[in-house]
């Protein structure tokens, strides 16, 4: 045959088959995508880096070995900032990997933030670690529930637990975010108008009350839907005709609409949050301030165990798929960990964990005072609205949970309970008290031993004023004073007569361990008249007008408005002058994030 001919054949035979082959590249992609195997390149990395991705073949495996070496190396070393480099090659070389993204933002949170002074900049690590796995990490990786975990864990850890002293910091920061993105708490009013408001910029245009709303602030140069935060943030920086409009009375509804749409649009957008599931979360949970980083902490544990509620139901048929065995029968599973154990426990009791911790911190200290601004005042104190779905929470794992997960939800089952008895106590609500004593006595009666409420709860009382010094006990009435008087002042007097009731008891119960000096018992009318004029003083913190003039009424009750000026003199005239260091350590503590703005 002509060498023409034969070359002609095998250029037919060659298109043959490529057109033959493409008809099984769809079902495969099909399969790649069910079965959670595709690795497409990041969104938005350089042209260079997405075709290193794809192209470098054999030869990004020999580099990624190499950064991990490296990286391992710069860990040991502590060179955390070398580290934060190299990871974020890895992550756009390998973004599959989970893994991955879960040190590279560890290394920013938690590495990175703690070598850093400035709060301002601690912050900003943090924050950077939370938004690599929100924003990059689980979109690249949605089925990656450890990831879901990573950042549930961190926001909980890192912003609403305190081992960081710059804790409050954060706490601070976070809620001043979500107030201006959410106009305050984010109730459930709130949330379903961003449910309802429109999904486009055009849709919400077809109102003719917004479309003329918006017009008239565009003919003085001013986009009200796209500059919207920069009005809330700094009117001063808008055009005076623009506040005029904006102000109208007859404009509000085509202002609320327009508010309603750019922060839905934020929140989804910038935070990847959903308001529906937001509702969904406060229904099951409580009122929820997403002010507070718990919630966040609650929605994103949530959000991994949908996602692992779907990996399990793939999981038997993909290996049937296969023709796989499964890794485990269910009575290998009963053997190795007890009854009620599935393949999954591991990663759902992790997310659940977390779940609860952030309903037992909302229990402990969830409760914030939060001014107009979004900014967090000095008291945290408790809200035991989210005491029954803790103890729901509760009932449900121990029905739940495998058998080696069992001992460590019992004892935090335990725990939870005897603090409900103290502190319902203390809030008068005396029915409740005795219904978690009934259930720690159904529960665990071998905790009770057949000893009644009364010596029970005296009993834990004084257990645990026996673990403090004078000091600590002095300084935990004086917190409890401050904070009774600032619910006093924002008109909680419920909470602000129960957290009284517990100051009262701490100074006359408390005994220190030699026990008998009257000059060792705590002054607690002295602690209070002291709270006051700190909080009048400005040395907890500015607070509302409204809650300082309630705040002077009740001292000027208490002994008069001659005293109250003198006594606020004389805070004056010691603030003009400079403390010394060992004055600012004994009362606040150290934490440089505790102290006023005059003692900074």
């Amino acid at each position: 045959m002509h060498t023409k001919v034969k070359r002609a054949l095998l250029v037919l035979l060659a298109l043959a088959l490529l057109v033959g082959t493409s008809t099984t590249i769809s079902p495969l992609q099909g399969m790649r995508e069910k079965y959670d195997l595709t690795n497409e390149p990041v969104k938005g990395i350089s042209p260079q880096l997405a075709l290193g991705t794809q192209v470098m073949g054999w030869a990004r495996g020999i580099v990624i070995s190499v950064l991990w070496i490296r990286m391992e190396a710069l860990e040991r070393q502590g060179r955390f900032f070398e580290l934060v480099q190299l990871a974020d090659w890895a992550c756009k070389l390998t973004p599959s990997i989970p893994r991955v993204w879960d040190i590279q933002a560890w290394n920013m949170a938690y590495n990175v933030s703690s070598r850093v002074r400035w709060l301002e900049d601690r912050w900003a690590w943090v924050r950077s670690g939370i938004e690599l796995l929100r924003d990059e990490a689980i979109p690249t990786n949605p089925n990656a529930v450890e990831l879901y975990f990573s950042l549930a864990y961190t926001i909980h850890h890192k912003i609403g637990q305190e081992d960081d002293y710059a804790h409050p910091f954060y706490k601070r920061e976070l809620a001043r975010e979500m107030h201006e993105l959410l106009g305050g708490g984010g109730d459930k009013e709130t949330l379903g108008k961003f449910v309802e408001a429109p999904g486009t910029r055009r849709e919400l245009l077809q109102d003719d009350d917004v479309r003329r709303f918006v017009a008239d602030c565009a003919q003085y140069g001013f986009d009200i839907v796209e500059d919207f935060f920069l009005l809330y943030r700094d009117r001063g920086a808008v055009r005076e005709e623009v506040l005029k409009i904006v102000d109208q009375s007859f404009n509000r509804d085509a202002f609320e609409k327009v508010a309603a749409f750019v922060r839905a649009r934020r929140l989804r957008d910038d935070y990847s949050m959903d308001p529906q599931y937001m509702i969904k979360l406060m229904e099951r949970y409580g009122p929820f301030d997403w002010r507070s980083p718990f919630p966040h902490a609650i929605y994103w544990a949530s959000r991994g165990l949908d996602v692992l509620a779907e990996r399990e139901g793939r999981f038997s048929t993909t290996a049937d798929a296969f023709g796989l065995p499964q890794p485990y029968t269910r009575a290998e599973l009963d053997e190795m960990h007890g009854d009620r154990e599935t393949a999954f426990e591991f990663q759902r009791v992790r997310l659940e964990r977390t779940i609860y911790a952030a309903l037992q911190s909302l229990v402990a200290h969830g409760r914030m005072l939060v001014d107009s601004e979004g900014d967090v005042l000095y008291t945290w104190g408790s809200d035991y609205r989210f005491a029954g779905a803790t103890l729901e929470f509760f009932q449900r794992a121990l029905d739940t949970w495998g058998a080696r997960y069992q001992s460590s939800v019992s004892t935090a089952y335990r725990h939870f309970l005897v603090r409900g008895i103290v502190e319902f106590h203390f809030m008068g609500e005396s029915r409740r008290s005795r219904q978690y004593f009934d259930l720690l006595q159904e529960e665990f009666p071998l905790v009770l031993a057949d000893i009644s409420y009364d010596e029970f709860l005296q009993r834990q009382l004084r257990e645990h004023m026996h673990g403090l010094t004078y000091s600590q006990a002095r300084r935990q009435t004086h917190t409890l004073l401050v904070r009774s008087l600032l619910y006093m002042g924002y008109g909680e007097l419920d909470a602000a007569g129960a957290l009284e009731e517990q100051a009262r008891f701490f100074a006359e119960n408390f005994e220190d361990d030699e026990g008998l000096s009257l000059r060792e018992r705590i002054p607690f009318g002295e602690l209070k008249q002291t709270a006051l004029i700190d909080l009048l003083a400005g040395g907890m913190g500015q607070i509302p007008d409204e809650v300082h003039e309630n705040l002077r009424a009740q001292l000027e009750s208490e002994v008069g408005e001659e005293r109250v000026a003198q006594m606020l003199r004389e805070v004056e005239e010691m603030r003009s002058r400079p403390m010394r260091m060992q004055e600012l350590d004994e009362r606040f503590m150290v934490d440089p994030t505790t102290l006023p703005s005059w003692a900074q």
